[in-house]
């Protein structure tokens, strides 16, 4: 039987992608035979986290509240004191927040394998974002954490090649994120009313949002409506809501604010078109869950969705202004036959592509590699 202990800040629905990959990989995990599987995380939204605890069937969840530097400080109390029978791999997911010390802490104490997946957090773009705040914790305990673990675990190539930009030259293992949605159906169009250009992911600076903005008032294209859903992060909503107004497109945005289960799933099917304009992504999950609703994507050079052109899927451009306007203006032209066929065959991708099954599977090599080295 191998232990694994999953450590988390990402606990709530609110976690986005974090929240997702941790999730999915645990529950499947945990269906595995042989392997014991604990998450200890923060659940920032102490008010969702009862009515999504059903959702992690048969995995051991220990949920502690807190957020920021506060709910850094009681997950590493709570490693400290945790029993350490049975524990053979401590798996840590991100930076900044506290997990990857909590988990170099935890392994530590066991004297076992350390996993750490930064999801993002060590791109050139994310690392340099508010950087003079970083710089105190990283040369202080973040790349001391971050150099004690046996791997890094990215979420695609384009993730990899960041670890060693900032010293750390360190085992990669490659695993994406899988999909976990209700079924891979066709998406429900309306048909009357305004034609819907989705964007749904946290609203934080690294997204790219202000762009999407700019790029929407540049076009103001007739018969579309521009959605924009998702968590405030650090209260980087009302910033955008202004440019809005500013720009003059504020009757023709909606901001929804969060959409999880369903709710998320309805979105995403209602859509003809979707955008992530992001500065820097590690996977950028909210792709393939768009395609696997039969949606185009456009997405940027800073995700790792370079193939989204080549398949006849999307367009994956420069983060800039002009770019992201540019594409837009391509996507909208495009008649509601070509956009459909266009999420036909991002259906076909999604499937062959992402199948938890194939995650798990590399997962489940993983940790039986560190076994047998150890």
């Amino acid at each position: 039987m191998i232990g694994v202990v999953h450590i988390t800040t990402a606990l709530s629905p609110s976690g986005a992608g974090v929240y997702e990959a941790v999730r999915g990989i645990t529950t499947r995990l945990a269906a595995e035979p042989g392997f014991k599987v604990q998450v200890v995380g923060l659940a920032r939204d102490q008010h969702a986290w009862p009515l999504d605890r059903h959702s992690w069937d048969g995995v051991n969840v220990t949920a502690v509240g807190g957020g920021g530097a506060r709910g850094a400080l009681v997950l590493q109390r709570h490693v400290q004191s945790m029993p350490l029978a049975g524990i053979d791999i401590v798996h840590a997911h991100g930076v900044w927040d506290g997990a990857a010390l909590a988990g170099a802490m935890l392994a530590k104490r066991a004297g076992c394998r350390l996993v750490i997946s930064p999801h993002g957090m060590l791109e050139p773009w994310a690392f340099s974002h508010n950087r003079m705040k970083k710089l105190l914790p990283w040369h202080l305990w973040e790349r001391r954490a971050l150099a004690a673990a046996d791997v890094l675990e990215a979420k695609s190539d384009l993730e990899a090649t960041a670890f060693p930009k900032v010293g750390l030259h360190i085992q990669a293992a490659v695993i994406p994120v899988g999909l976990d949605i209700p079924e891979l159906l066709p998406a429900v169009r309306p048909t009357s009313g305004p034609r819907t250009c989705l964007f749904l992911s946290r609203i934080h600076p690294k997204k790219g949002i202000d762009m999407l903005l700019q790029a929407w008032a540049a076009l103001r294209p007739a018969e579309w409506r521009l959605v924009i859903a998702g968590p405030d992060d650090s209260g980087h909503l009302p910033p955008l809501q202004s440019l809005a107004r500013s720009l003059g497109i504020a009757g023709d945005v909606d901001f929804l604010g969060p959409q999880y289960g369903q709710a998320k799933w309805d979105l995403l099917q209602s859509a003809e078109l979707f955008v992530l304009p992001s500065h820097s992504e590690n996977f950028g999950i909210v792709i393939p869950e768009a395609l696997a609703m039969g949606v185009p994507c456009i997405a940027t050079t800073g995700t790792p969705w370079v193939e989204l052109g080549p398949r006849g899927i999307g367009w994956c451009v420069a983060p800039t202004v002009e770019a992201i306007t540019s594409a837009l203006s391509a996507a909208v032209s495009r008649s509601p036959c070509d956009l459909a066929a266009m999420g036909h065959r991002g259906v076909a991708y999604v499937r062959d592509t992402f199948s938890w099954s194939t995650i798990t599977r590399q997962t489940v090599d993983l940790y039986r590699s560190l076994m047998e080295a150890r």
